[in-house]
């Protein structure tokens, strides 16, 4: 059994894929604020948006010696079908830690700066096992996005 397509808003332009998953902390202990319910496929396709206003959520997107990538979230969403959570999507402006060390080794210093482009990103569970191996990111300015409910979901 595949997956299917549930709601038309917009199409990834990159996918990335991490085994150990992107962590997005805390996500279920967050503030719900606002819920919304589909009929799909026999099961409830639910979707919960997030109170994420003034908490600095974000999660890792790469991180190199001297450079950190992050997403901080200024949304975040939660889709889950039959009660199993298998995406979570949000809007986040990029924040780049870099450090820069001093010529002799002794000291360093970071700078925390911020990307003004606001960009979509999506996680997956993949599999079932809680943690979401696939990210897509997406331009906002487009108009089409699919939210796939995966197979393992209606098992």
């Amino acid at each position: 059994m595949g997956n299917i397509c549930v709601e038309a808003q917009l199409l990834p332009y990159r996918s990335d894929l991490d085994v150990d998953g992107w962590a997005v902390p805390n996500f279920n202990k967050l503030k719900i604020r606002s819920t919304s319910e589909h009929e799909v496929d026999g099961g409830v396709l639910k979707k919960e948006q997030f109170d994420v206003a003034n908490l600095k959520l974000s999660t890792v997107l790469s991180k190199e010696p001297d450079l950190e990538k992050y997403c901080e979230f200024r949304n975040l969403h939660a889709y889950s079908f039959r009660g199993r959570v298998f995406s979570l999507s949000g809007g986040c402006i990029i924040l780049f830690i870099s450090t820069y060390r001093s010529t002799n080794g002794k000291s360093s210093l970071q700078v925390k700066d911020y990307m003004a482009a606001y960009t979509l990103y999506t996680f997956y569970d993949e599999d079932g096992d809680g943690k979401f191996e696939r990210r897509y990111n997406s331009n906002p300015s487009d108009k089409k996005f699919e939210i796939i409910i995966p197979a393992w979901t209606k098992k």
